[in-house]
């Protein structure tokens, strides 16, 4: 899961300069006194008390954090206390999205137990364009030590340039609205609704699936035909 910083700072030079992204952190599942969440916004590497540490060791914990405007997240980078520690994050994932109700996943692996920072490569493309995010939510799933998850420190790494945000929100929002009709569509024909669905199909210009398997539905389902179906079937490895 580690990755260099550089390495995706080169890919993304093209597109938007990747800088270090302002956040605030929004809602956690838990803490204990004096550790509290909003402290991973510090970097204290000799220092044992500035860091999130969960009330409970049981999985999963999580803290959501919101960053101020809208953005392209490339990266996170965690930072851990100078020596390895039973509480450090062993096995997470990384969830993101504009609404934090609505979050995809953006990474999953693990961290190692030493004192050395770690960059996390993070899934930052939908459909070949750039996917913005508002919200990221930081899910722990395992500790090295079987005790509580303690984080000590998060940075978020991405583009800001407002045109390529911008842009990549309005692609977002198009593909949720395709996704919502294609849905949808799905229940229409999974309940018979010929009528509605051919009416729905045309008024949005949008296909369920591949041609193939649209023709194939009407064959094998709604005309019991299987001559017909096999024919398609061969079309298809052909």
């Amino acid at each position: 899961m580690a990755a260099s910083s550089s390495k995706f700072k080169e890919e993304n030079s093209s597109s938007g300069n990747v800088t270090r992204l302002s956040y605030d952190v929004v809602e956690w599942s838990s803490y204990s006194p004096g550790y509290h969440p909003k402290l991973i916004k510090e970097n204290k590497p000799d220092d044992l008390t500035s860091r999130w540490l969960s009330e409970s060791g049981r999985p999963p914990q999580h803290v959501t954090l919101q960053l101020s405007h809208p953005a392209i997240v490339t990266e996170a980078v965690f930072g851990k206390y100078c020596r390895p520690h039973a509480c450090n994050v062993h096995k997470l994932k990384i969830m993101g999205g504009m609404n934090s109700e609505y979050l995809v996943r953006l990474a999953e692996g693990e961290l190692k137990n030493d004192g050395c920072s770690e960059t996390i490569a993070l899934r930052h493309t939908l459909k070949n364009g750039p996917f913005p995010c508002l919200y990221v939510k930081i899910v722990l799933l395992d500790t090295w030590g079987q005790t509580n998850f303690s984080l000590w420190h998060v940075d978020l790494l991405g583009i800001t340039d407002p045109s390529i945000v911008k842009g990549a929100a309005h692609r977002l929002k198009e593909f949720q609205q395709e996704e919502a009709v294609r849905l949808c569509l799905k229940h229409l024909r999974q309940n018979d609704y010929q009528e509605a669905f051919a009416s729905l199909q045309k008024q949005a210009h949008l296909d369920l699936e591949h041609p193939l398997l649209t023709e194939l539905h009407h064959e094998l389902v709604q005309e019991g035909d299987y001559t017909k179906a096999e024919l398609i079937f061969t079309r298809a490895v052909s």
